[in-house]
């Protein structure tokens, strides 16, 4: 009779594995060939025209502090033409589902391997 109460106390107070909050960002990650990238950056050089440098008649002015400035965008797009981002998604969703069927087959595994345990502890009693 102990050994029973213990079994069922262990089964109720086990927590059941939640399914994996990754799963949306996989999905996203996924879908990013399907948008634009855009990218930006940003530089700023400060440069000075050193004092012992011979300067031309025209530049005797620039011996000043000069500083430039840089903010690039990039903008790139593939269009899916032949389907191959279509096929990629496609990909990633089926080896997303084979690693959920994975899971869900160790955990009925392991529930099988409980339950032949059980009645085999059971017959020994």
């Amino acid at each position: 009779m102990r050994s029973k109460s213990r079994w069922r106390s262990a089964t109720r107070t086990s927590p059941r594995p939640r399914p994996s909050s990754a799963a949306p960002a996989r999905r996203c990650w996924a879908r990013a060939p399907l948008f634009p990238t855009v990218t930006a950056g940003a530089a700023v050089t400060r440069s000075k025209i050193s004092a012992n440098r011979s300067l031309n008649s025209t530049a005797s002015l620039s011996r000043a502090p000069t500083t430039d400035f840089q903010l690039p965008v990039d903008l790139s797009y593939e269009v899916d033409v032949w389907g191959r981002i279509r096929r990629l998604i496609e990909a990633s969703v089926a080896s997303a589902q084979a690693s959920a069927a994975d899971l869900e087959a160790v955990r009925l595994s392991m529930h099988a391997e409980l339950a032949l345990d059980y009645f085999q502890l059971r017959g020994l009693d």
